[in-house]
């Protein structure tokens, strides 16, 4: 009986978890975006509405239906706030996110100097984020919406290609 009232519990609890994380990797891109040195490119729901209207195959047209919205935030490696570069700042803004909501890591590739990492939440409805370390700058893709093997498929094997 015990087992059964915790599992309800957690039940109920979950869609808040999922809610809780959306809302804390949006207030780190809110706090960063600030910086008129930081690079921003926001789309919003109805914008990820309005671009999936313009697919034409049914494959890409499938996997951009699930994005709801996305948020990639550019911080150069030269940008510095109290002394401290601001990328070891977000950097350890998003390690603290992606420990917190125990995020899975998908992918990580090494090359050039340049790393790249693929984390997905372990909800249906939540974050797909990629990380992107480099010399030149740190980049946060975060991609919100229903998170699933035809979306992470999408990502994994490059269909998905944000410039």
């Amino acid at each position: 009986m015990k087992k059964l009232i915790i599992i309800f519990c957690a039940m109920l609890l979950l869609p808040y978890a999922v809610i809780g994380q959306s809302k804390e990797i949006k207030a780190i891109f809110d706090k960063y975006e600030k910086n008129d040195k930081v690079e921003l490119v926001s789309i919003s729901p109805g914008m990820m509405m309005l671009a999936n209207s313009f697919v034409d195959d049914e494959e890409s047209k499938e996997w951009t239906s699930k994005i709801t919205e996305l948020r990639i935030l550019t911080v150069p490696s030269s940008v510095m706030e109290k002394n401290i570069p601001l990328r070891t700042s977000l950097k350890a803004d998003m390690d603290g996110i992606i420990t917190k909501f125990a995020f899975e890591r998908l992918l990580k590739i090494r090359d050039k100097g340049e790393e790249v990492e693929m984390y997905v939440s372990k909800t249906s409805n939540g974050a797909l984020i990629f990380l992107n370390d480099s010399d030149v700058e740190y980049t946060v893709i975060a991609m919100f919406g229903k998170i699933d093997d035809v979306l992470i498929k999408a990502a994994a094997s490059g269909k998905i290609n944000i410039k």
